[in-house]
């Protein structure tokens, strides 16, 4: 008996948050993405396009947990 395999993905949350200073010629902010580190599900690799079996293009954050920092001056 021929069986396909399954081509979806289970739903996926992912938290962020930032903050921000707007001034009057300068903005300052950071923030977290991915707070908990929440892992992409995994797939069959040969039913969706991934890496290492998390799929990718398809809004899935592969890359973990990350910060930033952004500074901008109105000149």
């Amino acid at each position: 008996m021929l069986c396909r395999d399954v081509g979806f993905a289970d739903s996926y949350l992912m938290h962020s948050m930032s903050v921000f200073y707007y001034g009057d010629k300068w903005t300052i902010g950071g923030g977290i993405r991915n707070v908990f580190d929440n892992a992409p599900p995994e797939v069959d690799g040969s039913e969706v396009l991934a890496i290492n079996n998390a799929p990718i293009g398809y809004g899935y954050d592969i890359g973990g947990r990350t910060l930033f920092l952004d500074l901008t001056v109105k000149l």
